[in-house]
């Protein structure tokens, strides 16, 4: 039989056994307790430990971000996604201008054609119109430069939509509208064509707004040598000047005719013919007065010989501009194989022909033959009461200094011509004509 002491051995190691457990689960959730956010580090031996106290806090995963929590702005629509809208746009609203400035009658355009240089056709408020630019010329059907202004205008066009802007009239007496022209980059058309030396400046008043920048533009062209200024164009170029003085411009091609005006070095002016010699040139100036201009007052952007001479000159210009003097054609033999012309000096004193020309006219039309002038020798002088003459045609000879060779061709018509006798300022001094020029 068992003492009550080896009876109650066995309860005490099992209710150790019970409380040693007890304490070890108490322990674990008490360690579970204090360190819900660790995490386990392994060490090179595989096992896992805890570790307390890491200094370096574990990486943690954001969530990128969404529409919903970063909200943008939605862009607008592009043009290109965009349908067309059935009415043409506000060209306030389209064009980069400062349009504060722009009067309330100002329209846009659609271009459907291009006329020449200074003229287009357009459709505006549903209707086509003609469109004369105000203020400006450039060349017509015919004349040098034509095809040249009208691609350069086409070119300024082609940069997208236009708006028209008028001045005081609407319209020109040919129903077509008086506009200046705005791109959509901003320029005016006018201002352009003349900036690039394509068209000069002509007023046409009340429409006179641009008229001052205009002129100015057309001498920056001039300087800078653009367009027709540099005698350029795939048709040629429309001959131009720009004044180099200030210069008087007059009735008819000689100082003996009346001033119309005088106008100031920089004008810039539209050459229309030149005299035979080159030495007078027909112009308008920009308010559109004309006359005839000292060609040495004036530079000119293309050779002189390019510049037509009228095949029929008006009156006024045969009028001859004379200096009296005592030097005179005496005799003129125009019938014989040497044909000569007899020149006289009627002073007291001697005088230097170094410069002095006859000009023939000859033909039906009596008009001055630019191929048919004869210039006196430099340092020719001939004495007072002395004479010389100018020999031509097959059976002509030279025994200077009384006879002197022009050329071994026929000059004068047998029918009927005229003999100009020039000083070396390229005035005529004297005349002498017979049969149909007299």
């Amino acid at each position: 039989m068992q003492s009550p002491q080896q009876h109650r051995r066995p309860r005490v190691i099992i209710a150790a056994a019970v409380a040693a457990l007890v304490g070890l689960c108490l322990c674990v959730a008490a360690i579970s307790l204090l360190l819900p956010h660790e995490s386990a580090r392994i060490l090179r031996g595989g096992s896992p430990v805890l570790v307390l106290g890491d200094e370096t806090p574990p990486p943690t995963r954001t969530r990128l971000p969404t529409a919903t929590i970063a909200p943008t702005k939605t862009p607008p629509p592009s043009p290109l996604d965009t349908p067309t809208p059935a009415s043409p746009p506000d060209p306030t609203a389209t064009l980069p201008l400062s349009t504060a400035d722009l009067p309330a009658d100002a329209i846009s355009a659609e271009l459907t054609r291009v006329v020449d240089g200074d003229t287009n056709v357009v459709i505006t408020g549903g209707v086509t119109e003609t469109v004369r630019y105000i203020g400006v010329d450039t060349p017509e059907r015919g004349q040098p430069g034509y095809t040249a202004a009208t691609e350069a205008n086409a070119t300024l066009l082609d940069a997208g939509a236009l708006l028209l802007v008028p001045d005081i009239s609407k319209r020109d007496r040919w129903g077509r509208l008086l506009r200046y022209v705005y791109l959509a980059d901003g320029r005016m058309v006018n201002s352009e064509m003349v900036a690039q030396g394509w068209a000069q400046p002509v007023e046409y008043p009340p429409d006179t707004l641009h008229a001052s920048e205009l002129r100015i533009l057309a001498r920056e062209a001039a300087d800078a040598r653009r367009g027709f200024w540099n005698a350029a164009g795939s048709d040629g170029a429309m001959p131009y000047a720009l004044t180099t003085t200030n210069a008087d411009i007059r009735a008819g091609p000689g100082a003996g005719f009346e001033i119309n005006m005088t106008v100031p070095q920089g004008t810039p002016l539209t050459v229309f013919s030149r005299t035979h010699f080159g030495d007078w040139l027909q112009v308008r100036t920009p308010d559109r007065s004309g006359g005839w201009i000292e060609a040495h007052m004036v530079r000119l952007n293309v050779p002189a010989a390019q510049v037509p001479v009228p095949r029929d000159l008006p009156p006024t210009l045969l009028a001859p501009t004379t200096a009296h003097g005592p030097v005179q054609i005496v005799q003129l033999n125009g019938a014989a194989r040497d044909e000569t012309v007899v020149i006289d000096n009627l002073g007291d004193e001697p005088v230097d022909l170094s410069g002095w020309s006859i000009q023939s006219y000859g033909g039906g039309a009596c008009q001055p033959m630019a191929e048919q002038v004869y210039t006196f020798p430099a340092g020719l002088e001939l004495a007072a009461s002395a004479s010389v003459r100018i020999h031509s045609g097959p059976g002509a000879f030279s025994d200077p200094p009384g006879d002197l060779l022009w050329t071994v061709e026929n000059i004068w018509n047998n029918s009927g011509d005229r003999a100009d006798l020039r000083d070396g300022r390229g005035l005529v001094v004297n005349t002498w004509a017979y049969g149909t020029c007299r």
